[in-house]
């Protein structure tokens, strides 16, 4: 501190001591006394910008105003965040101010998911589902006892259609004896999975509006809140768009609203607009694709080609085939490039292990790579695994094509890697070979051919880093994907956003608006004579 201060005394000196002015006049003048102050100003200016002491001088200029994400999620043991969407939706339009809440969702026993669905999630029950058929779960998914649910028990009623247990409907339990969801709903639970945008909301006070959704949200520490009207600072509950758009980036706000109240016991509640970026012609919307596009979800059907590859790495012989690139959190065709710094830092360990890849998360392109070890001088190394080729001529065998690499024979060549061979025995490899397939994986289309004698489309696992090719007919439209639109709890500081938690949540309505010139749907419906909304009631 006593530096410092001695730095800005001399720095202050030197810069009076090289004061100049345009004329010379006696100290009593009234031209000295001019010349003397505007000099003075003008140093003084100097010396405050200058970077060396800017910081003295003006200390909120160490953290500028910067609008980008930092995605910092508590862990439960420091304190919880609750959010929940449309909580009164079956009830008073204040059942959920000062009182607890809960997010618990009914998920079907049986989800009729594809089995062979490598990454399975929860399909959540209608509104009219029985409980017999499904289980309750909370939004981790961890399933929740039925001492601890909230949920009505189902009414038994008189159904002459019933003819025994389950036949012919599900809800059936006798000869003209059925089950019913029970009408009943407890008050302040989450409805985030449909939201209908043009049925309108409810202020707690019980004020109606349009194009709006009650937030009910919950912390058991401090809420930060600022005045309102400064953007980088409070907390907020923004709208974004689930991995971004053509025409938006993930991080584009699309509707925001303030946290006003900082310490409540329970949920409260406050309302979000659900139009699009504040134009009152343009609401959040759904949309249920029916032609293959760019963007699209597509999942990967069991009629797929399986591959069959060299047999794989085993780190006791120090041989095998392993996948090129290398990932954070997968390789070869699932590798993604690095994100955040994190991705870096994980992938960074991964590249010190044997055996190393001769491409990086740069390369357009995935590679079947072989170890192998020298037996002359014992050492190992790797290199790209030798191409399947046809090894046999003869019209009447069908496993023909193979290599050196490959423990057995196959009937054709695999359109994935060059190095492996697809099989036709019921998706059956044989010796050791590795079994590779895209079946029941979900990936994005990144091309379209309905021109090609059959209908061709490019598909990427790895957020567009490399695509593959697929028959039309092997994949079909993902309709059971992630919500496009998410909730994120956000504190803004004066140098990043701070987000503390993402919601997502599914509209039922309206319809997205299609975009005739680029050939996709808008992420937002164009209302037509629609009532506008009122903007005025929102704080």
């Amino acid at each position: 501190m006593i530096f410092t201060e001695m730095m800005l005394s001399l720095f202050i000196f030197f810069l009076l001591v090289d004061i100049t002015v345009d004329a010379q006049y006696r100290n009593y003048t009234t031209q000295y006394t001019e010349a003397m102050s505007s000099g003075t100003e003008t140093l003084i200016a100097q010396l405050e910008t200058n970077p060396d002491v800017n910081l003295i001088f003006n200390p909120a200029s160490a953290f500028p105003n910067n609008d980008y994400y930092v995605f910092d999620y508590p862990l439960a043991t420091q304190f919880r965040l609750g959010l929940l969407v449309d909580p009164c939706r079956f009830n008073n339009y204040d059942c959920c101010m000062e009182v607890f809440g809960t997010a618990e969702y009914p998920a079907l026993l049986n989800s009729q998911l594809q089995q062979e669905r490598v990454f399975k999630y929860i399909v959540i029950a209608s509104d009219t589902e029985v409980s017999k058929n499904y289980y309750m779960v909370d939004e981790d998914g961890n399933i929740i006892s039925s001492s601890y649910q909230r949920s009505a028990d189902d009414y038994e009623i008189l159904n002459t259609s019933c003819i025994s247990l389950n036949n012919p409907y599900p809800y059936c339990q006798g000869r003209n004896y059925a089950y019913q969801r029970a009408p009943l709903r407890p008050a302040c639970m989450d409805n985030n999975y449909t939201l209908d945008v043009l049925a309108g909301c409810y202020y707690p006070n019980g004020t109606y509006s349009t194009y709006c959704v009650q937030i009910a949200y919950s912390s058991n520490t401090y809420i930060p809140y600022c005045q309102s009207g400064i953007d980088h600072c409070g907390t907020y509950l923004e709208i974004h768009m689930a991995h971004g758009t053509p025409y938006t980036l993930e991080t584009d706000v699309i509707s925001s609203v303030q946290l006003l109240e900082t310490n409540r016991t329970g949920y409260y509640t406050t309302v979000m607009p659900l139009t699009w970026m504040n134009n009152q012609t343009k609401v959040l919307c759904t949309y249920t694709e029916s032609v293959f596009r760019i963007g699209s979800l597509v999942y990967i059907q069991n009629t797929a080609p399986v591959c069959c590859c060299p047999p794989p790495y085993q780190s006791a012989t120090r041989k095998g085939s392993f996948q090129c690139p290398i990932g954070a959190t997968n390789d070869g065709a699932f590798a993604y490039r690095s994100e955040t710094l994190a991705d870096v830092l994980a992938l960074d360990s991964l590249l010190l292990n044997y055996p190393f890849c001769s491409i990086d998360l740069t390369a357009n392109y995935d590679l079947m790579m072989c170890a192998a070890v020298d037996i002359g001088n014992r050492r190992s190394y790797t290199r790209q695994c030798l191409n399947a080729t046809k090894l046999i001529t003869d019209p009447h065998v069908t496993r023909i094509y193979g290599s050196a690499d490959l423990d057995s024979l196959y009937e054709e060549e695999c359109p994935y890697y060059r190095s492996c061979a697809v099989t036709k025995d019921s998706g059956k490899c044989h010796g050791s070979d590795l079994k590779f397939t895209f079946i029941g994986r979900v990936g994005m289309v990144t091309a379209v051919d309905n021109t090609a004698t059959i209908p061709l489309v490019w598909v990427s696992f790895n957020n567009n880093r490399t695509s593959y090719e697929f028959e039309q007919q092997h994949v079909v439209l993902e309709t059971q994907s992630k919500s496009m639109y998410e909730i994120w709890w956000v504190t803004r500081s004066q140098s990043y956003y701070s987000v503390l938690k993402r919601k997502a949540f599914n509209i039922s309505n309206p319809q997205c608006t299609f975009d005739s010139t680029n050939n996709r749907y808008f992420p937002y419906a164009i209302l037509n004579g629609t009532k506008p909304l009122d903007s005025s009631l929102f704080p």
